[in-house]
């Protein structure tokens, strides 16, 4: 029942510990359509700045910051092969360069 975009902002924080200045929605998807309803919300985060992790006793996430065009070339020859990250990847490529 939460509000898909204060998940996000509170993803980013637990997560990353990076705050946004600024969020908007890039889209949502389906997962499986054929199996299930579930919806992923895609939002794109900018003027960020960083704080501190807050995971979850039973999260371990190691952040890596990767230049955008690089993650685009990862998409593209293969290294990141989830879908979702993928699609996320190309659509914020594609606002950004298209502003």
């Amino acid at each position: 029942g939460e509000d898909p975009m204060e998940a996000a902002l509170r993803e980013l924080s637990e997560e990353t510990g990076l705050t946004a200045n600024n969020i908007f929605s890039i889209g949502d998807l389906y997962t499986t359509p054929a199996l299930i309803d579930e919806v992923i919300y895609m939002y794109l985060a900018t003027d960020l700045s960083q704080g501190e992790q807050h995971l979850d006793e039973d999260e371990f996430i190691n952040t890596v910051k990767i230049p955008l065009e690089k993650a685009v070339e990862m998409v593209m020859n293969g290294e990141i092969r989830d879908s979702k990250t993928q699609i996320m990847i190309l659509k914020a490529e594609r606002y950004l360069n298209n502003k």
